[in-house]
């Protein structure tokens, strides 16, 4: 690799050759392109004394082979089960049919909004009986959680420049959460625990007493119970995730850091566990259990959740509203928004304002009049200095 040169217009110029190419780098004229020059004559040489070759373009593997290398980066990560089947089925059954075969800085943003919009329009057989419906937004915004994840760590690879998915936005909003989140009344709430038989009625009143998911109420046991100081911790969730052709149940780590938590208990369902049976196997001490001892199991809950839904004469919702109505429990409390986020879990207070924003519109109105009331009371002001005022008694 040759020196920097300077031309007779006053340009700078690099002259060098890379995999058996003729380079030519052009700089600006004056002191600023001599400089930059000399920055990237230091650099190649330092590539080149690495054994690297700046000149040869780094081949971009297709979306498909990418994507594989992206799941076992993920197994490396010892990320919960359900997680990574998760992103493995929608990379298999969405993304790798339509990307499959695509080099990685082929895909485009108008191809991602184009495939999108597609999935959004397109039936799918999933509906009551096998009838087609279109998927839910939520599905689709995965799928575009999940092309974007893949994308970023191509981004991180340095296989490219920027993440398209980053510029398309999601498709779910508060509106469509809203009409996906359904919660029960304290009325609807004392008909569902009449009709429940054990454990089903304590689970179902723990459930809505402190907010836990599905899983982490199944996985609940005696050892992570305190009814002397009224707290539980949550330490695990159970959940069914697929072992080869196969699927299983088993307890694994939360969802989320944040979701390892202590919750405070209610004198109420304090009492309701009190005199609850507790388990006489130190490995087997579930709170909740089946006639064999053993956990319940996460499909025989929901089944049986539907039919004390039934038996209440309820609407038809899932096990996971409850969580959702202690969450409006806490709003109509008036309970404070981090003090909620800390309670479910979250890992950001953006998760729980996201999700329950809408639920707390009352303290978004009256604003005004509550301004004009401080006001009222409050002694006049200086102009100089606002925030340091001295009211006479």
């Amino acid at each position: 690799m040759k020196g920097i040169r300077k031309r007779a217009d006053g340009t700078w110029f690099l002259d060098y050759r890379a995999d058996g190419r003729r380079i030519r780098k052009f700089f600006a004229p004056g002191q600023d392109g001599r400089r930059a020059a000399i920055a990237f004559l230091t650099a190649r040489r330092a590539q080149v004394t690495l054994g690297q070759h700046p000149g040869k373009p780094r081949p971009v593997p297709t979306f498909a082979d990418f994507a594989s290398e992206y799941l076992r980066y993920l197994r490396g990560l010892d990320r919960r089960a359900k997680t990574l089947e998760g992103a493995e089925a929608m990379i298999r059954v969405h993304l790798t049919p339509v990307f499959g075969p695509v080099p990685l800085d082929r895909i485009t943003k108008d191809s991602v909004i184009s495939f999108f919009a597609e999935k959004r329009e397109t039936p799918v057989r999933h509906g009551p009986k096998g009838t087609p419906c279109r998927p839910a937004l939520r599905t689709v915004d995965k799928m575009r959680e999940v092309l974007g994840l893949v994308l970023g760590h191509a981004v991180y690879r340095d296989l490219l420049p920027t993440n398209v998915v980053r510029a398309v936005h999601p498709l779910a909003s508060a509106s469509t959460a809203d009409e996906a989140m359904h919660t029960l009344t304290p009325g609807e709430i004392r008909r569902l625990l009449a009709v429940a038989q054990e454990p089903y009625r304590t689970l179902y009143e723990t459930a809505i007493g402190t907010g836990m998911r599905r899983g982490e109420l199944l996985a609940l046991r005696w050892r992570h119970v305190n009814l002397a100081t009224s707290q539980l911790y949550v330490a695990a969730g159970r959940q069914r995730v697929k072992d080869g052709n196969r699927y299983i149940v088993q307890d694994g780590p939360v969802k989320t850091r944040a979701g390892r938590r202590t919750i405070d208990l209610s004198p109420d369902l304090q009492a309701r566990l009190l005199t609850f049976p507790a388990g006489d196997d130190p490995e087997q001490d579930y709170v909740f259990r089946n006639r064999d001892g053993g956990p319940l199991d996460p499909d025989n809950l929901d089944r049986r959740f539907k039919r004390d839904l039934t038996l209440a004469n309820l609407p038809p919702i899932r096990f996971h509203d409850l969580r959702h109505t202690h969450a409006s429990l806490l709003i109509a409390a008036r309970i404070h928004p981090k003090a909620i986020q800390a309670r479910l879990g979250h890992a950001s207070i953006k998760v729980t304002m996201d999700t329950y924003g809408h639920l707390m519109a009352s303290g978004f109105t009256g604003i005004g009049a509550k301004l004009d009331a401080l006001l009222a009371d409050a002694c006049p002001i200086s102009r100089y200095a606002p925030f340091s005022r001295k009211c006479s008694p």
